[in-house]
């Protein structure tokens, strides 16, 4: 206590010397009032009382948890063990990857190799597959030439024949060769002589028919020139028309069909007043043959 006191009244001094150097040789106790006196000497009272002590103590520090070392070795060496376990796992995927990488590697080698060859095979069948078209080409062409030499060859050879529509059957045995003479006869008067002579063999198409209903009768003739006379005589034919007789060329399906491929042409011909008619199978128009395909 002693000391303090000692102290605040020395720092009392320090501040007199101090009032005295700035106010002059004149006391600074002169130039306060009683109560300023008062109110200094109660602020330095309560400078001179010491601060209590602190009520709570500070706190204990914290103390750390204590292991021992054979327990930290144990548990490294586990995470070590696990650690190994785990790579030797990683290893082992990435020697099985390895392993599927050398196997695609030798597959896609493979299918390269087999790709190339696929390739070379299809380059010559693609050179076959050409060869055979063109000579599949060749061979329609030739079939259809083929087929126009046929249809012409059939044709001529029907040029000397004629079909007879009409004729009733008798049902005992008829002799049909001097009937269909006396028929023609009336038809071509002018070489009804000739017609025994020139009418080559005379039958019915096909097998009877149940009823009436009469069946066709092919003319085949020895000469030509006289079959197109009776040809040329039939067409408006009185008696024909009176004896309900109708008689046409002998024609094969084939010819038929080429002759309706070919009618188009030849009615538009005719209403252009262009000279068109058939002969055979074939259409003519103003003397030339119209190509057809058969």
């Amino acid at each position: 206590m002693g000391k303090r006191k000692g102290k605040h009244h020395s720092e009392a001094n320090m501040e007199k010397s101090a009032s005295s150097q700035l106010f002059g040789p004149y006391p600074v106790d002169a130039m306060l009032t009683d109560s300023d006196q008062a109110d200094i000497a109660e602020s330095e009272k309560s400078l001179a009382t010491p601060l209590p002590c602190t009520p709570a103590k500070s706190p204990a520090p914290k103390k750390g948890k204590i292991t021992s070392p054979d327990c930290d070795i144990n548990n490294v060496m586990a995470a070590i063990q696990s650690l190994s376990a785990k790579c030797d796992i990683i290893f082992e995927k990435v020697t099985s990857m390895e392993s599927t990488v050398r196997n695609t590697d030798q597959a896609i080698a493979f299918l390269n190799e087999s790709v190339e060859n696929l390739i070379k095979e299809t380059a010559i069948h693609n050179e076959r597959i050409s060869a055979l078209e063109k000579k599949t080409s060749d061979l329609s062409d030739e079939n259809k030439q083929l087929k126009l030499q046929l249809l012409e060859a059939n044709s001529y050879r029907r040029r000397w024949g004629l079909r007879l529509h009409g004729v009733k059957e008798e049902d005992h045995q008829e002799n049909i060769r001097d009937l269909v003479i006396k028929v023609l006869g009336k038809v071509s008067p002018k070489i009804a002589e000739k017609l025994p002579e020139v009418v080559d063999s005379v039958h019915r198409i096909g097998k009877r028919k149940e009823g009436n209903a009469a069946r066709g009768i092919i003319i085949q003739f020895s000469m030509r020139y006289f079959r197109d006379i009776v040809w040329r005589d039939a067409r408006g034919s009185k008696f024909l028309e009176d004896a309900h007789l109708r008689l046409k060329e002998d024609l094969s399906p084939d010819e038929r069909a080429a002759r309706a491929k070919a009618w188009p042409l030849v009615k538009k011909a005719r209403e252009e007043g262009k000279r068109a008619s058939f002969v055979g199978a074939f259409a003519y128009i103003e003397g030339k043959k119209v190509h057809i395909d058969v």
